[in-house]
Order: C-alpha cells, then structure tokens, then sequence
C-alpha cells in the first residue's frame, strides 16, 4: 500500500459508514407504519436513506479510482461492525457473544488482507 492510496482508502471506510447509517435508517423506517405504499417508500427518512446510499456508491467509485479492486474486501467487511454498533445503539440489540466472536473473525481478517 503506498501513501497516495491512504486518502482512497479513508474515503472507501467513510462510504462503507454512511451505507451502514443509512442502513439503519431503512431499518427505522421499515419499522413506522405508513397509509399506504407510496409514502413507505417516499416518506423522508427512506429518501434520505437512499441518497446516502447512492452518495456511498459514488464514494466508493471514487475510492476505486486509486484502492486496488482486491483491496476493496477489506474495508466493505467493515460494514459488518458498523452495522452491529448501529443495531445495539439505536436498536437495543443484544451483542451476543457469537457476534463478538464472528466481528474478531472479521477484523482478522481484515488485519490479514491488510498485511
């Protein structure tokens, strides 16, 4: 990994947080009931959700522009922690010890591809 890649590869973290954010936006807003089909999908917070999904992609692309494809793995898996944090902060989920065992595996494994 060289040193010009380091920005890249901030950039491709940060899309990966805002994909999981807005992950647990859909999640809230899947949870809220609507009148009817058109506002479950048009309501603000799903919109919002979306846009910073798309924002993700198109940070993810820019992060492609320098990151090696094969590196992307890497910081993608990360979702997974975003996501669990997420879940038990704004969701009272419990973070049982099987999810802190398969989080240690993926952060394993991201140690390792980073090697």
């Amino acid at each position: 990994m060289t040193t010009e890649m380091i920005p890249y590869l901030a950039i491709g973290f940060f899309s990966v947080f805002v994909a999981s954010i807005s992950q647990a936006m859909l999640k809230k807003a899947s949870g809220q009931k609507q009148k009817d089909l058109l506002h479950e999908y048009l309501n603000p917070l799903t919109v919002t959700a979306y846009a910073m999904f798309f924002c993700s992609t198109l940070m993810t692309m820019v992060s492609l522009r320098k990151v090696p494809l094969a590196m992307s793995p890497m910081y993608e898996s990360s979702s997974y922690i975003f996501v669990t944090i997420f879940g038990a902060l704004f969701f009272s989920e419990k973070i049982t010890v099987n999810k802190l065992i398969g989080l240690g595996f993926i952060l394993s494994g991201i140690v390792l591809l980073a090697i």
